[in-house]
């Protein structure tokens, strides 16, 4: 199979690089606003590039067959055969050089170091000015591969769960990374305790007033004075479940009160409640409760 060859002028940015390749990207969070993170799906054609130094971390994982690339990195040329679910960490501000000969179906997450830099102060107590990803070429991650599926699987939802959930995975991913592809040393994490009283219900009532909402985890954070990343994990160690998970429950509970309280379409109720379509209000109500909204408020 014949090579084709990018011609690639100098770039400014990660976004105008992903903007010039051959192919445009099947599926993109770009419009969604995710915080810190930008998810892109491409199909590439065989192909060779020169990557200029990019502003944002560059995650990208192998979801297809396996394929043979070459990198140039800080003056090294590494090849590798990168089976599916392998990983490669490209740090920020370093020119690139790749080259492939087979068909490549990856996940691309360009992570913003400032995003990074805040997790990296806030969870690990390393120092902002000295976060150091390091770069990796092809490692098997069962914990990457496993944050960058539950993404895509974001990405391809007709229903996706929110920014939320986004915001979660996306911590996780950083966290995971400062602490094992970082030069810096970090501070050990303290176990989790869960949270104090006060804080799980300030927690609560914000998520109980916001029921309608799209909201992150940085929006439940700030109300308890905690980094979203250890807002999560002691949320969960209080309450047995993500925030995400107690946002859905408490929409569904708050959508069978309505259910029981009148008429009003079941339609309106999932609209009132922040669901996009009806149809993703019955899916998320018959996966919690068992049954349709409609079969619930025949029961009544």
């Amino acid at each position: 199979m014949t090579e084709a060859k990018s011609t690639i002028p100098e770039l400014t940015s990660a976004v105008e690089l992903f903007e010039v390749l051959p192919e445009q990207p099947t599926v993109s969070s770009q419009a969604y606003n995710w915080t810190g993170i930008v998810a892109q799906q491409y199909h590439h054609r065989p192909n060779s590039l020169i990557s200029p130094q990019l502003h944002q971390h560059l995650v990208t994982l192998n979801f297809g067959s396996p394929y043979t690339l070459i990198q140039q990195f800080d003056g090294r040329t590494r090849q590798a055969r990168v089976v599916k679910g392998n990983t490669i960490l490209t740090p920020a501000g370093r020119a690139t050089e790749w080259h492939w000969q087979n068909n490549v179906n990856v996940l691309h997450l360009r992570l913003e170091p400032t995003f990074v830099n805040t997790v990296a102060d806030r969870v690990l107590g390393i120092d902002p000015n000295h976060v150091e990803l390091v770069h990796h070429f092809s490692v098997p991650d069962p914990m990457i591969e496993q944050l960058g599926r539950a993404l895509l699987m974001e990405l391809l939802s007709e229903h996706p769960s929110g920014r939320l959930y986004v915001d979660s995975l996306t911590n996780v991913l950083v966290a995971h990374l400062l602490k094992h592809y970082s030069a810096a040393p970090h501070v050990q994490e303290q176990p989790t305790l869960g949270l104090p009283p006060y804080k799980l219900q300030q927690a609560i009532d914000y998520i109980q007033n916001h029921l309608e909402t799209d909201i992150t985890l940085a929006d439940i954070a700030v109300q308890v004075g905690m980094s979203p990343y250890y807002f999560a994990r002691q949320f969960k160690q209080s309450t047995g479940v993500a925030p995400h998970q107690y946002h859905t429950q408490q929409r569904i509970e708050r959508a069978k009160a309505l259910l029981s309280q009148g008429d009003e379409s079941i339609a309106d109720i999932g609209l009132r409640l922040g669901f996009t379509h009806q149809s993703h209000f019955t899916t998320q109500f018959r996966k919690l409760t068992g049954t349709t909204p409609s079969a619930f408020r025949r029961s009544l």
